[in-house]
């Protein structure tokens, strides 16, 4: 042991209490940070500044007028929505919507602009004016106009026409974290206030700006929730697997400290919470109790051996310093390659729980056994043997070495096959739990009304003329036909239906001109005419860009996969080039487009970072073991868990989201524990006691194996609590987390040591491989 560590070491056990007084008041310097923390209410905060996708609907909304928004969905129990009833509800709920804040406008079908034509005059007005006068004559009319209007079916009204919503724009001003929230409570009030008003109906809400909502919704549930659930869960697994009150205290003050100051330096760093970054606190619990039970543990065994309370802490700390060190620095390696996803929640989920690892890691060797040495510990009775399961384990696992030569390689391949069942997905939908009100509402809506994913082409012409251009609009329509011709497509919003109507408004309301204008100027004054004509807070800013050399056409989708989403963008992107050529250019944007692509980035960027930790956790791996070909063998059991585990996916779900992308390298640093402990004691009993393989593997598995169980049980439970997340990306995290620690544990005990016999064996040139071998002492 290294004389400084040692004289250290001894200083903190000698100096118990001001070495606890001088440790809690540094972390809680570090803790006082969290006072700057909050939480994020965008949804943009999933992706890096750069990221492609982001930088295009940023300009995108830099030219038309932002489209956040709220929609309320209105679904009458009976009677349908054309009742002077219903449609007196939403005009009403339309007035009123102008209230919400931040709100810039507000669209449904009683404010519909309906036009006509008169000689020559244009005349525009409010689809429905006052529904109380309604006749039948006239509502069967009014019906018959919405119904046949491109730009309303499948967008404000379904088909049935027993479901209709009001659309209302909100432009935040990005200048409060409390925007969002507030935009959410007071729409959910109006609500609450209509519901009580008229008990036959439903409203349901959705939109991006309830979108936002629930993401910082989910992230405040599950402080509130996981973290109390988890602090339970570990109090549980400590006082039933340590049997030591000293030991379950020493450890949640580990575990309460190391937390609190890895929140303090988030919220030092300027972090603003997610769903994402807010589960580093159960990572870091978790990961507290992994050091500290391999020390405790060891401390418990060396008291039941006779010896002395302050030899039995000081000889534990010399056994665990180096693997408790070294998983710790490879735990925080991992998780600090997060930083190569492409999403800035996920650098603050690595950055946080590596900062926690860190600092649990310098507390379990310094707060930790100053503590026991305080506490009063109860030592257990020498027994013949400590660790009878893990002895015979041991003997077991070398006993049927040839077998398990052979069954674990084939399993391991059958579960690894798996891998290619996988494909990306990641609808931002469903990242909610169906429990939650926003995934509800929203898979309401797409089943009834209308879809929630969209594509955006912002297509901008060099044309004289501009968007009046009738070679600009012809090859417009051409491209929305197009695209309504899509499977996925519910709706198409293009400038072209607005020419139409307004062609045949000007020519005496004659279906027969529900045509595109053929002259440069006659649809210039069409357009001119029609905008001069709208009210306040209902031009075509969302729709044609102040120079009008571009206009934005939106592509409605129903509930389909990200992968066909893709498909779609890349097939219309085409036919742009294609057969837009000179006329106009542009490429599809939205949030959709962002989210469809996020997976794919986020897996292609963590490849880099996976590969750049296995080289680090590789070459800290050969220092410790003081060994190439040992540190080398290390690979096998630290990369096999995680590919298992992928291939467990694959055949349990097969889609992967952004979470399931970042599990290779957050769990690589973690799988590395089970190896190190193993292969330190195993090499101990080889080099210090000189036993032969097998004898070196049941003195190792005899010192190790109940803490190994121990640690790997904590962190599978801690995993675990992160699946009643209502966030999908956490639930998938947890879930492949807790698969990948259960794995690595098998790989540990049961292909490890064949390997290590099998590498031994054949350094030291036996004739037979696998020779039969005597129980350890």
């Amino acid at each position: 042991m290294n004389p400084l560590f040692q004289r250290w070491q001894e200083w903190i056990l000698h100096h118990r209490y001001l070495s606890i007084l001088v440790v809690v008041a540094l972390t809680l310097v570090v803790a006082s940070g969290a006072r700057f923390l909050g939480f994020s209410t965008n949804y943009r905060a999933f992706f890096g500044k750069d990221n492609p996708q982001l930088v295009a609907f940023e300009s995108l909304q830099n030219i038309y007028s932002k489209d956040d928004n709220v929609m309320l969905v209105v679904e009458p129990k009976a009677g349908g929505v054309f009742t002077p009833e219903t449609l007196a509800v939403v005009q009403e709920l339309t007035l009123k919507s102008w209230e919400i804040p931040y709100s810039t406008r507000v669209d449904s079908i009683t404010n519909f602009q309906h036009t006509r034509g008169t000689d020559d005059e244009l005349i525009v007005s409010d689809l429905v004016e006052d529904p109380s006068a309604l006749t039948p004559q006239d509502l069967a009319s009014i019906r018959q106009m919405t119904l046949e209007e491109p730009l309303l079916i499948h967008r404000l009204i379904n088909p049935a026409a027993d479901v209709t919503a009001v659309n209302v724009t909100v432009e935040l001003p990005g200048e409060k974290l409390t925007e969002v929230p507030e935009v959410a409570a007071h729409v959910r009030q109006l609500r609450d206030r209509y519901l009580e008003q008229h008990p036959n109906l439903k409203i349901h809400l959705t939109g991006l700006v309830m979108l936002n909502n629930a993401f910082a919704e989910s992230g405040q549930a599950d402080m509130m929730n996981l973290t109390p659930v988890m602090f339970l869960v570990i109090l549980g697994l400590l006082v039933v697997l340590t049997r030591s009150i000293a030991g379950t205290v020493s450890t949640l003050a580990v575990i309460v400290l190391s937390t609190l100051s890895a929140m303090g330096f988030a919220g030092f760093i300027g972090v603003q919470l997610t769903p994402t970054s807010i589960t580093a606190t159960t990572v870091i619990m978790t990961l507290a109790v992994a050091d500290c039970v391999h020390i405790v543990i060891s401390i418990l065994q060396n008291l039941g051996r006779g010896e002395r309370k302050f030899d039995a802490i000081r000889n534990a700390l010399q056994a665990n310093v180096l693997p408790v060190s070294i998983t710790s620095v490879t735990t925080a390696i991992g998780f600090l390659s997060l930083n190569f996803s492409d999403s800035p929640p996920y650098h603050d989920y690595g950055n946080i729980t590596a900062f926690g690892v860190m600092m649990a890691c310098l507390l379990s060797l310094t707060l930790l056994p100053a503590a026991m040495m305080i506490l009063p510990v109860r030592a257990r009775a020498p027994k013949e043997n400590n660790s009878p399961i893990f002895v015979r384990l041991g003997q077991w696992v070398t006993a049927h070495r040839r077998a398990l030569a052979v069954v674990m390689p084939i399993s391991v391949v059958v579960l690894i096959f798996g891998i290619q069942r996988i494909q990306l997905n990641d609808q931002f939908v469903n990242y909610f739990d169906p429990v939650t009100e926003f995934r509800r509402d929203t898979d309401a809506v797409m089943e009834k009304l209308t879809g929630i994913y969209n594509i955006s082409f912002p297509l901008k012409t060099e044309l004289d003329g501009g968007v009046s251009n009738p070679e600009y609009l012809k090859v417009l329509d051409a491209f929305a036909e197009y695209l309504r011709s899509e499977e996925d497509v519910v709706h198409v919003n293009a400038l072209t239906d607005t020419y139409k109507r307004l062609n045949r408004n000007m020519n005496g309301d004659d279906d027969a001109f529900y045509k595109l204008p053929d002259d440069v100027e006659l649809a210039a004054q069409y357009l001119l005419l029609y905008e001069m004509s709208l009210p306040f807070g209902l031009d075509l800013t969302s729709t044609v860009d102040i120079d009008k050399t571009s206009s934005k056409l939106v592509a409605t989708l129903k509930n389909t996969t990200t992968v066909r989403l893709r498909d779609l963008e890349d097939r219309a992107n085409a036919w742009i080039t294609q057969n837009a050529a000179g006329v106009f250019e542009g490429e599809a944007t939205s949030p959709s487009v962002m989210f469809s692509h996020i997976s794919k980035r986020n897996i292609d960027s963590m490849i880099s970072g996976t590969v750049i930790s296995m080289g680090l956790i590789t070459i800290i791996m050969i220092l410790a073991m003081g060994s190439l070909r040992y540190g080398l063998l290390s690979l096998i059991p630290n990369l096999l868990p995680v590919l298992m585990a992928f291939g467990f996916w694959g055949y349990l779900e097969g889609m992967v989201d952004m979470g399931v992308a970042t599990i290779a390298g957050l769990t690589l640093g973690i799988v590395v524990d089970d190896t190190v402990h193993l292969m330190i004691k195993y090499l101990r009993a080889r080099r210090e006691n000189h036993l032969e393989p097998a004898l070196a593997l049941h003195q190792a598995f005899e010192r190790v194996g109940p803490a190994l169980m121990m640690t790997s049980l904590v962190l599978v439970a801690g995993f675990i609590v992160m699946t009643f997340s209502t966030f999908r990306m956490n639930w998938t995290m947890g879930v492949m987390s807790a698969v990948t620690i259960a794995f690595a544990l098998i790989v540990d005990l049961l292909l490890l040591p064949v390997l290590l016999m099998f590498m031994d064996y054949r350094a030291h040139k036996k004739k037979n491989l696998f020779p039969v071998v005597g129980k350890a002492a």
